[in-house]
């Protein structure tokens, strides 16, 4: 079982390290994926807006926009060029005062846009403004397919005449569903397998690029709320990079992101491009994983318990024979002795110190038992002393209490025996004591107990309940009395005499402790002696100036 549950255990820590390590290098691997996607992203955008400013400043410098005829040939020639760059929703010229002179399709010729910045920052040169809504536009042209408001790019350039100078500005919006089919192109894969989500933000902190399935129905107001504050931030967010971000929905997501650097003389926007994916869909694989290593080593570990148990019943098959032996000698079965048994050096080894250390308890047992009596009994009367005494209270103390359990105490000692011991001799008192012990014992009944504890003070310990304590220690007083009191012959045929004073007090009735009540069955022998002696008294009949004394 030992070996088993180590196993368990083991079985634990590798599937919790292999998940561990797991966990990190699969994060690694795809947060650096992630990184990567986002920086792809940002890095086509880049690449396209270079390619779209670039034709535009190259179309700028075509003669036939130079010097153009009239109106509805530069319309021509615009929508021929649209149709050879599809990514441009509108191209159209514009007069140096703002106004449309011609545009694919016709749609706002005739319209001054002087106030907007496609012509306000065109003029000055190669213009590439943000992603916004034309409101304008937007009435005139078709609706995107996909549903989502039209959204453009602005990109203009002025027209240089070399006698003339400006001569007009050549205009283009970018159609934003452009954007859309990049990021399709590049986390389309990875939905499905990965649930990745793209979002773009720029330098105001706007999302203008939300995820394809996005919720709000118009990613372009998607709330930057929804994002973790330090990944936003416009040009002073982050770097390129990768890492595990709590967001605001309260989901841990492994989040790659990269901030747009611009691409040869186009400077860039100042994007950030934010890829995310579920931890918990991420790591998917590593739980499949780290749940297999447990069940396989659960598996190993129920293997490795039953071969093991098998393995320990072969080595410890010698320790049953020495273990009935040993269950023999504890209870005392006749001729019982420990076997020599053979098998491994050990086993051998065991057999031989256990039957050594046999040998040597049962010549050391009856010592013991010889030394422990002694430290119990009174040497001069073989009563039991004071230590016995602490013994049996603390037995009582320990056994389950009853109810209706009185123990008396009756605390006594003899009367005239200083003068017998200083008359007659010591070894006369001595005999004295031993022949009144043995009166004692005898006037007892079975389960009482008399102890002496020390000179010639003797306590009597009577059991009785709570209705008969008194009546039972009344007549173990007279009897004790009697038998004490009668003439004692000392050795060489002297007769000597003493009389006994008792106090007696009764435990619970007289006191909560054990010490408290012999106390007190102290105090009444003494209330006794100086009463006149020869007497047996209660503490409970004392008066109350006499218990106080």
């Amino acid at each position: 079982m030992i070996f088993g549950l180590l196993m368990l255990v083991l079985a634990g820590f590798l599937s919790w390290s292999v998940g561990r390590v797991a966990s990190r290098e699969v994060e690694a691997a795809i947060g650096e994926e992630l990184a990567e996607v986002a920086f792809n992203m940002a890095d086509k955008f880049d690449r396209g807006m270079f390619s779209r400013g670039a034709e535009i400043d190259l179309l700028a410098e075509m003669e036939a926009l130079t010097k153009p005829k009239t109106p509805a040939r530069i319309r021509a020639l615009l929508e021929r060029l649209q149709a050879t760059i599809p990514q441009f929703t509108w191209m159209g010229y514009l007069s140096p005062d703002g106004t449309v002179l011609a545009a694919t399709g016709g749609v706002i010729e005739g319209v001054n846009i002087a106030h907007r910045p496609v012509y306000s920052q065109g003029i000055n040169g190669l213009f590439v403004g943000d992603v916004h809504e034309a409101a304008v536009l937007a009435k005139a042209l078709p609706p995107d397919p996909s549903g989502e408001p039209l959204r453009f790019v602005d990109i203009a350039r002025p027209i240089h005449d070399k006698e003339e100078g400006v001569t007009g500005i050549l205009a283009a919006h970018l159609s934003w569903s452009w954007a859309r089919e990049i990021q399709t192109s590049l986390i389309g894969p990875l939905r499905d397998r990965r649930k990745v989500d793209m979002f773009i933000v720029d330098r105001d902190n706007r999302v203008i690029l939300a995820p394809l399935d996005s919720p709000s129905g118009d990613p372009a107001h998607v709330s930057p709320e929804i994002l973790p504050p330090n990944l936003t931030g416009g040009a002073d967010g982050p770097p390129e990079g990768w890492s595990i971000q709590v967001w605001p929905d309260g989901t841990r997501y492994l989040t790659g992101f990269a901030r747009e650097q611009g691409y040869k003389s186009y400077a860039g926007l100042g994007w950030t491009v934010i890829c995310r994916s579920p931890v918990s869909q991420a790591l998917a694989p590593v739980k499949h994983l780290r749940l297999l290593t447990f069940n396989v080593g659960i598996l190993t570990a129920i293997a490795f318990a039953v071969l093991s148990w098998l393995a320990a019943g072969r080595i410890t098959r010698p320790l049953r024979s020495i273990t009935r032996a040993a269950n023999g000698l504890r209870h005392g079965a006749i001729g019982a002795n420990l076997p020599f048994v053979g098998g491994s050096r050990e086993i051998e080894q065991l057999s031989g110190a256990l039957r050594a250390l046999v040998d040597a308890l049962t010549a050391t047992n009856n010592q013991r038992a010889k030394m422990e009596s002694m430290a119990l009994k009174d040497s001069l009367t073989n009563l039991p002393n004071r230590s016995a005494l602490r013994i049996h209270l603390d037995g009582l103390c320990s056994s389950p209490p009853q109810d209706n359990q009185t123990v008396a105490f009756l605390y006594l000692d003899l009367d005239g025996f200083k003068r017998v011991n200083d008359s007659l001799g010591h070894d006369a008192g001595d005999g004295l004591l031993r022949q009144c012990a043995s009166r004692l014992t005898a006037s007892l009944r079975e389960g009482d107990l008399a102890i002496r504890l020390g000179g010639d003070e003797f306590l009597l310990l009577v059991h009785a309940t709570r209705e008969t304590w008194r009546t039972e220690a009344e007549a173990v007083a007279a009897r004790v009395i009697t038998a004490v009191t009668a003439p004692v012959v000392l050795t060489g045929g002297v007769e000597a005499r003493v009389g006994i004073s008792l106090g007696i007090a009764a435990w619970p009735a007289d006191g909560d402790s054990f010490g408290d009540v012999m106390h007190r069955a102290d105090q009444t022998l003494y209330a006794v002696k100086r009463a006149g002696k020869g007497q047996a008294w209660f503490w409970e009949d004392l008066p109350p100036q006499m218990e106080t004394t």
